[in-house]
């Protein structure tokens, strides 16, 4: 598979992984809006986050730019991130904020490994340095990009009657 394979593969297995997650979640469309709104902001900070990682030296993109991977990357980890937020947003209806705190730590370390498993088997975007160093920087990267895409969706999102409403009998 090359690059260009792989990147219209996420931007269409992406956006359906989106569009699912606001049916199973039943977001009212402010939250969705809001959540993909969040999760395409969230994901292009996370471009400056990965030039920060390659100007430490933990990682490099050999597609486009060394500090950087192709953009339309990004568009796609902006759709995962909106529904990783909504999903975020029932688990903690559901189970407060402890279970939202663990689902952030869960999904930054599923995508962590997806980061490494993609650099060791995929076609050749990214490659990782040696060593514990990369691995918690990706860690921190994902962590603030998953953090802070639940945060813009909340912000944006202020629940409306409707919503709150809802929200009691989740």
């Amino acid at each position: 598979m090359s690059v260009g394979e792989l990147i219209t593969v996420l931007l269409i297995v992406m956006p359906a992984l989106f569009a699912a997650a606001s049916l199973f979640t039943h977001a009212p469309g402010r939250r969705i809006v809001a959540a993909l709104a969040g999760g395409l902001v969230a994901a292009f900070i996370g471009a400056m986050l990965d030039a920060v990682g390659h100007g430490l030296g933990l990682w490099y993109y050999v597609t486009a730019s060394p500090d950087h991977a192709p953009w339309p990357v990004y568009a796609a980890a902006g759709f995962l991130q909106g529904a990783i937020a909504l999903a975020g947003w029932r688990i903690r209806l559901r189970f407060d904020y402890f279970g939202l705190v663990l689902w952030i730590a869960a999904a930054a370390a599923g995508l962590t490994i997806q980061d490494y498993v993609a650099a060791a088997i995929g076609p050749k975007v990214q490659i990782i340095a040696s060593g514990i160093a990369p691995a918690i920087g990706d860690l921190v990267v994902w962590s603030i990009v998953t953090s802070l895409t639940f945060l813009l969706m909340t912000g944006l999102a202020s629940p409306g009657k409707a919503e709150q409403t809802h929200e009691r009998f989740a």
